[in-house]
Parts: C-alpha cells; structure tokens; sequence
C-alpha cells in the first residue's frame, strides 16, 4: 500500500519504459525512411545472359517494366548498338514532324 513517504516506482518505471519505447520507435522508423529516400532513388540495372557478347543492358521503370537505357551506346555481336535519348534503338528524332515528311509507326516485338 502506498502511504506517500514510499516513492512509486512503477510510476517511473512504466513512464520510462513509455519514453524508451517511443524513442527506440522513433529512430527505427527515421532509419527506415532515410533507407528509404537512399535506395529508391537509386535505378536498378539489369544485363541479360551474355552481356558480354550482346551489350543488352536495361534500366527498371514502375511504368513499363524494363526499358533501353537512354542514350546507351555498345556492340552487339560486333555490331555497334546505339540507344537514342529517348530509349529507342535508332538515332535521334525530334517528336514534332517536319512539313513535307510522311512517317510510318510500326508497333511489335523484335520481329515486327
């Protein structure tokens, strides 16, 4: 029974359990966010099997999946492979069309 000469030591007890509780939760999630911020701004690479050989390299994007590296440069089974900076295997087109020029879109796969 507490008379009020004793000092209440689960008092302190449970308000410093509280407090290094809510400390030790607070730097855990402020780590977890600077893990965070860190790595997903970091792109993620991929290189096909037989890299080495091919040059295929790809770069991950939430939107389409994996996509050409932009203006990614290399040789393909001796062959010079060049990625325009738009991520399209071919040199540079500008997006607004010339007057006097008919382009064609040709949507598929490598066969297409």
């Amino acid at each position: 029974m507490f008379d009020g000469n004793e000092v209440d030591t689960t008092g302190r007890r449970r308000r410093f359990r509280f407090v290094a509780l809510s400390i030790s939760t607070l730097v855990s999630l402020l780590g977890l966010w600077m893990f965070h911020r860190y790595w997903s701004n970091k792109p993620i690479y991929l290189q096909e099997p037989g890299y080495e050989r091919t040059g295929h390299r790809y770069l991950y994007d939430s939107e389409l999946g994996w996509r050409n590296i932009p203006n990614w440069k290399a040789k393909t089974n001796g062959k010079k492979l060049t990625i325009n900076s738009r991520g399209l295997r071919d040199r540079e087109y500008t997006y607004v069309k010339p007057s006097g020029v008919r382009r064609i879109l040709v949507l598929g796969d490598s066969f297409a």
